[in-house]
């Protein structure tokens, strides 16, 4: 609880100190949550929905301690499942090697899909254990009803839950006996409970082309030849590295691999689980023709450190227990101080990190533009993604955001909207990116740097038609 408590804490702090900028995932988020959307172009709509939650309640702050609940849910889960299989140092090795990973240090202020599936994943896996090895099937309701729970709120995270589903499928099929769950009638109401829950977005995708499914693709790399085995490879390469700290320190702690000591089903059991959505998506990749990337599998590695923690030894059998455990209390201290102190040094550089832009002043500088054309504060910001969103989130009235100046991205907006209470448009790069909504009343520039190059950000405004009182 101590270690949980100082992750959260520490997390938490290090990006109010540190970021100028919230990161562009919890920038999108607020744009979408601020609509209260039942679905968008990317993903489902919880993130949003908490997101914007999260600030109504606490502001930035609420929103990164948003995240942290989500890594100890997460972590929790892992804790539980570990112990039940095994022993408590099982679930607390597995745990330990989840909070130092990537996932859930680095990444975790960014709120996004990823970081809220996983605790649904986890916890998925937890339930499915109780169902498979519970003594009493007869009386056995409350595994079930929070399995479809959390395959719901999975769904209604990130559309990779479909990859959860088989990975569920393939740990009932390879468990002893496991295929009599099939002959129960609390799988079915489980299923319907699930499919009843899931069906207001289920109606929306279809009422809308299914266009997240759309957006994945055309995110995809096309994959042809020699490609067609690298992708995958780079899929795998890619979510282990996201545990390297992790395991750099189980290996300089002196941890050893062992068989491990759990039944032979019990270990397929979790090998299922943390391998067989992962190989699931790569296998899709090489048939479809259409890569991944390893950001898409995060969800799916959730089981990772669990499949680790089976096989190591005792950590009282660790060499070098007590140096390794002063190393990861330095590592987990120093982490957060080095992604905030770097967030900070990088606004003086010209690689600035998004957490390093300075939000309030190009949100300031926007403003100063349209007050010389409207009393009014603007209620429409178009732009891209980043920019946009994070001049909408400066302002004092949280505009809304036409995203890239696509009405189907934000189909809140309309062009009827934008003639009548105008708009002002941001963005960095080509002078005459906006152009189709030219002409303007006013525009203007100002340096800024970005990946290394000096570049613009630009500002556009159309003035109101109709003026509000």
């Amino acid at each position: 609880m101590v270690i949980l408590a100082a992750h959260v804490t520490l997390w938490i702090v290090a990006p109010l100190i540190g970021f100028s900028s919230p990161p562009l995932d919890v920038v999108e988020n607020l744009s979408w949550g601020r609509e209260w959307v039942l679905g968008t172009y990317k993903h489902p709509p919880l993130q949003a929905w908490l997101t914007e939650i999260a600030w109504q309640i606490g502001g930035f702050l609420a929103i990164y301690a948003l995240s942290q609940l989500c890594v100890v849910a997460t972590a929790t889960a892992l804790f539980l499942l570990g112990r039940d299989i095994h022993s408590r140092p099982i679930g607390l090795n597995a745990a330990l090697i989840y909070i130092l990973s990537f996932y859930a240090t680095i990444a975790s202020p960014e709120f996004n899909a990823n970081l809220l599936s996983a605790p649904f994943w986890a916890f998925s896996s937890y339930c499915l254990w109780i169902i498979l090895t519970s003594q009493d099937q007869s009386t056995l309701l409350k595994p079930w009803l929070g399995l479809a729970l959390c395959l719901a709120l999975a769904f209604y995270s990130k559309y990779s839950v479909a990859f959860l589903l088989c990975g569920l499928l393939f740990a009932v099929l390879f468990f002893p006996r496991g295929w009599k769950v099939f002959g129960q009638p609390k799988l079915y109401l489980a299923m319907a409970l699930t499919i009843f829950l899931c069906l207001p977005n289920l109606i929306w995708l279809m009422n809308h082309d299914f266009q997240p499914f759309h957006y994945a693709l055309s995110r995809s790399e096309a994959l042809t030849g020699i490609d067609l085995f690298i992708n995958p490879a780079k899929f795998f390469v890619g979510l282990l590295l996201a545990f390297a700290l992790p395991i750099l320190l189980l290996v300089i702690s002196g941890a050893r691999l062992r068989a491990a000591p759990v039944e032979k089903a019990h270990q397929v059991f979790i090998y299922a689980l943390a391998l067989g959505p992962i190989m699931t998506m790569a296998l899709m990749a090489f048939l479809s023709g259409n890569g991944v990337k390893s950001m898409w599998g995060s969800s799916a590695a959730t089981l990772i450190p669990l499949a680790i923690a089976l096989h190591l030894t005792e950590p009282k059998q660790w060499r070098f227990f007590n140096a390794g455990r002063v190393l990861v209390i330095g590592v987990f201290l120093a982490l957060p101080v080095a992604v905030a102190s770097y967030s900070r040094y990088s606004e003086s550089t010209p690689y600035p990190q998004r957490t390093a832009w300075r939000g309030a002043m190009l949100a300031r500088a926007s403003l100063s533009g349209w007050e010389k054309q409207s009393h009014v504060l603007p209620e429409i910001i178009i732009g891209p993604t980043w920019e946009a969103g994070l001049v909408a989130q400066f302002m004092p009235n949280r505009p809304m955001v036409l995203v890239d100046g696509d009405y189907t991205k934000s189909p809140w907006v309309s062009p009827t909207t934008v003639r009548k209470r105008g708009a002002l448009l941001v963005w960095a790069g080509a002078k005459d990116k906006f152009i189709s909504f030219a002409p303007f009343d006013a525009r203007g520039t100002m340096p800024l740097w970005h990946k290394g190059r000096k570049t613009e950000f630009h500002w556009a405004v159309v003035k109101p038609r109709v003026e509000q009182r």
